[in-house]
């Protein structure tokens, strides 16, 4: 990925974090929603960790939440643990 296509894709991310605070989202979950977005393949929980740089508790609970509205579903991993997976 080059630098402006990385540059552009960080933008798009912090706009789509801050609009999650006018949805009464939090600016985490816009963050990690916009993660999921621009992964290639389903992310697990330590995968968002190390890409958001959030504590995992946060991003379980983020995902939870995310989940529980509609905007990502969990989906088992072939090695039995969970990894979450954006739903357009």
């Amino acid at each position: 990925m080059g630098e402006d296509h990385h540059a552009v894709r960080e933008d798009v991310i912090e706009s789509i974090e801050r609009s999650a605070e006018v949805y009464g989202l939090s600016r985490s979950a816009g963050r990690v929603f916009g993660v999921l977005y621009f992964a290639d393949e389903p992310l697990s929980i330590p995968e968002l960790v190390e890409e958001t740089g959030y504590a995992k508790s946060t991003i379980s609970n983020v995902t939870r939440q995310l989940t529980r509205i509609g905007m990502t579903r969990r989906r088992s991993s072939e090695g039995g643990g969970r990894r979450v997976r954006f739903t357009p």
